[in-house]
Order: C-alpha cells, then sequence, then structure tokens
C-alpha cells in the first residue's frame, strides 16, 4: 500500500460554525470502539497524505497579498503580489481571503493559490478579492 492510498479515520460532531474532530484513528476498528463516547457522532474518511491535483497538474503555489507595507513610509500600498510558496513553506490548502496581520483596520487582504505563473496568480487573487471586496458591501454572496 502506497502512502497516497492510507487513510485515517476521524469521529466528528457538530455542523457548520459547530462542526468539529474530536479524535482520529488509524483503523475504522478503532473509531469505532470508541464511537459511543461521543453524543451524535459519526466517524468520517480521510486519505492520509492525499496527492494534490492541482500539484499534479504541474501547477505552482502562490501566496498572494492585496498591499504592501511600504518601507520608508510603513503605510499599505495597494497593488497584488504574488509569491511562489515551495514544499518547505507550504500551509493549509486554502481558498478563501483573509484579513492579514493582527490591525483588522489595516486593509490587507491575502489568499492561497494554485497557478501556471505568477502572473495567472495575480488574475486569480485580483478575482477573489473582487468577490470578497463585493460580499463585504453587500452585493454579492
Amino acid at each position: 500500500m502506497t502512502a497516497t492510498n492510507k487513510v485515517c479515520y476521524a469521529i466528528s460532531t457538530g455542523e457548520y460554525s459547530d462542526y468539529h474532530v474530536v479524535a482520529v484513528f488509524s483503523s475504522k476498528e478503532k473509531a469505532d470502539a470508541v464511537l459511543y463516547l461521543f453524543s451524535e457522532a459519526s466517524i468520517e474518511e480521510f486519505s492520509l497524505d492525499p496527492e494534490m491535483p492541482e500539484e499534479s497538474a504541474g501547477r505552482l503555489s502562490f501566496v498572494c497579498y492585496s498591499h504592501l507595507t511600504d518601507p520608508k513610509t510603513r503605510q499599505l500600498v495597494p497593488g497584488i503580489h504574488a509569491y511562489q510558496r515551495n514544499s518547505e513553506n507550504l500551509f493549509s490548502q486554502n481558498q478563501q481571503v483573509h484579513r492579514h496581520g493582527s490591525h483588522p483596520e489595516l486593509y490587507n487582504l491575502h489568499t492561497y493559490v494554485w497557478a501556471e505563473d505568477k502572473d495567472h496568480a495575480i488574475k486569480i487573487a485580483a478575482e477573489r478579492f473582487a468577490h470578497y471586496q463585493a460580499i463585504q458591501a453587500g452585493i454579492a454572496c
């Protein structure tokens, strides 16, 4: 059995914002043995070390920011910036846009994308940022 075929079994409870995984097991039998300890829980099967289809399709991983800090003025300067990530600094796959940093008043958004090149990453990020801003303005969902 190869690493891409291994699975793990998670006991989860809740829905939507209340959803959480309470335990993970190496076999379904082990998960079944303790499922009774958790009310209204279920067992979910997950691939362990799954192959990433984007990576196998030759795409590259980028992190994109909506602003950068000007080193002279220390002010945020708008413009989409993309940086390629490598296997040592890959974070979890994230398709959402998030505010960046510990200062919510700063409007610096970031997103992670799989793209063919830097220009493609910037195009994808621009679409996500525009959609996020439309949602915030109440004109999209």
